[in-house]
């Protein structure tokens, strides 16, 4: 290290030969040394205006578990260099992972400005432009995005899932039920398009039987995913089983004890287990736990089950 420091400030040595050698150590156990990221902010201070060391040192703090302190030196390197898809594609990722919508819509527009054939682009701005329901421009996209896929069938089945979330948003409920049915037959394997298929139909309160038959696939292969549990516990919910439901978000609870909504529809089987106590309690937790429904003060308040 003494010796990298005294030729990181030198100009004899080149930016690129100086970032190989950071490449390098980031490929051994001094990944997260301090003295790299010394060397890397040595860089910084010597090419202030090149993209190189910060995503040098966006990659840092990616090896030290510092998604969010990664994701704002990848998008200074942007600032510098715009036609890099690795770093544009650590960007996005990033923040669909940190569920950043409204930076995954901006920056994903913005990257289809340079990069108009990447599917995965497509996928994450459907994806985000759904979150803020700007439902007509996903659909646009992951349309564009599902006709740019060669011979990946696992992604042509995640983009027709998040089709199928968009055209249920906009109550085209055949066009959505379809689109899963296709996503399902590209990837059989996937039990998060079987778990939310299950939980799209469940909401709609149609084919019941075969969202309960796509759940309890999906609890066969994953028997540790507690959400799987609330989705079967939603749909015996609507098919008038309220003690199975009852046992099942229990069990959702007992997996994710963290989770509010998992409370709420305790709450709502208690209910109509003639159990209202029991329902307010659950209802009190799943806003102690901060619910966003817009229904859980009105049923704490009047100790009543209310249909959104």
């Amino acid at each position: 290290f003494v010796e990298y420091k005294e030729g990181f400030k030198s100009n004899d040595v080149d930016i690129d030969t100086k970032m190989s050698l950071v490449i390098e150590l980031q490929g051994t156990s001094l990944s997260t040394h301090k003295e790299t990221l010394e060397l890397i902010e040595s860089m910084v201070l010597m090419y202030p205006e090149s993209a190189k060391p910060y995503s040098l040192r966006g990659d840092f703090y990616m090896n030290s578990d510092k998604e969010l302190r990664a994701l704002e030196d990848y998008k200074k390197a942007l600032q510098y260099e715009k036609k890099q898809f690795p770093i544009w594609n650590q960007v996005l990722l990033l923040e669909y992972q940190n569920g950043l919508w409204d930076d995954l819509y901006t920056d994903s527009k913005a990257c289809l400005n340079y990069f108009t054939t990447m599917p995965m682009v497509y996928l994450l701005n459907g994806v985000s432009a759904t979150k803020m329901k700007k439902f007509d421009e996903a659909i646009e996209s992951l349309n564009i995005g599902k006709s740019l896929v060669v011979s990946d069938r696992r992604m042509e089945a995640e983009f027709l899932g998040q089709l199928a979330e968009a055209y249920f948003e906009t109550k085209q409920f055949e066009l959505a039920k379809s689109s899963y049915k296709d996503a399902i037959k590209l990837d059989p394997e996937s039990n998060l398009l079987k778990n939310n298929f299950a939980y799209r139909l469940a909401q709609i309160k149609t084919d019941l039987e075969l969202a309960l038959s796509l759940i309890n696939q999906a609890i066969a292969k994953s028997p540790n995913q507690s959400n799987y549990y609330d989705t079967r516990g939603w749909v015996y919910f609507q098919l008038n089983k309220f003690q199975e439901a009852s046992n099942d978000f229990q069990k959702a609870i007992e997996l994710d004890p963290t989770y509010p909504l998992f409370f709420e529809h305790l709450g709502d089987a208690s209910y109509k287990l003639n159990k209202k106590e029991v329902a307010v309690e659950n209802w009190t937790k799943a806003k102690e736990l901060g619910s966003t429904s817009i229904l859980i003060d009105k049923k704490i308040v009047n100790k009543t089950y209310y249909v959104e």
